[in-house]
């Protein structure tokens, strides 16, 4: 009979301590969704707007490529992509899908290119002073697609870095997190087992 208080008192003590221990990891993992949930809140209105949404036009309201970090999961570098629209303008965009802003940018910049090019070659034909101001007028176009160039590179950039964070949020939600009670055996002494409640955890990726 004394031995089985015993084991019965060990065994309520076992259970309690892992209660304890349960209801702390449940206050604390609950804690922190909410903190989580409170730091979105701000965005959450626009982000159920966007949610199908594939474009930089509705992503860039949703995300601040400020923000953008590294991580192994991204699917498109951006220097890559700026690298891309510098030998060619737009192809970072459309490397990303950005068909529109792609096909502005090239052409934006082979006219402005082109037009340099011809008052380039007229400044050598014609007399003076009509020569100079062909002069003029190739520098004006050379600083115009200089312009284009330069905004195509840093343009690609942030697509880039705005479609890499949706592209983790869209991973991130496909994660998820069960927790289901359990009741296991636990050796204690004597031989004997005595049944502990206990909490198992599951991740669906």
């Amino acid at each position: 009979m004394a031995r089985y208080f015993k084991n019965f008192y060990i065994s309520n003590l076992f259970m309690k301590n892992a209660l304890i221990l349960i209801m702390i990891f449940i206050s604390t993992f609950a804690s922190g969704i909410y903190a989580q949930n409170s730091q979105m809140q701000e965005k959450q209105t626009s982000h159920d707007r966007f949610a199908q949404s594939d474009r930089y036009k509705d992503l860039k309201e949703i995300y601040d490529w400020r923000q953008y970090t590294y991580s192994p999961i991204d699917r498109r570098n951006p220097g890559w992509c700026g690298f891309a629209s510098f030998v060619i303008p737009g192809l970072g965009q459309a490397i990303n899908n950005e068909w529109g802003r792609a096909i502005g940018f090239f052409l934006g910049s082979t006219i402005a290119g082109t037009s340099m090019n011809n008052f380039i070659r007229d400044s050598y034909i014609d007399y003076y002073p009509y020569w100079k101001y062909d002069v003029y007028k190739a520098v004006a176009f050379g600083a115009i697609t200089l312009g284009l160039d330069i905004w195509s590179i840093i343009d690609a950039v942030r697509i880039t870095k705005v479609k890499n964070m949706h592209y983790r949020s869209l991973f991130s939600d496909n994660i998820e997190l069960s927790v289901t009670p359990s009741l296991m055996g636990v050796p204690i002494w004597g031989g004997s087992i005595t049944n502990v409640l206990g909490v198992s955890f599951s991740i669906t990726m």
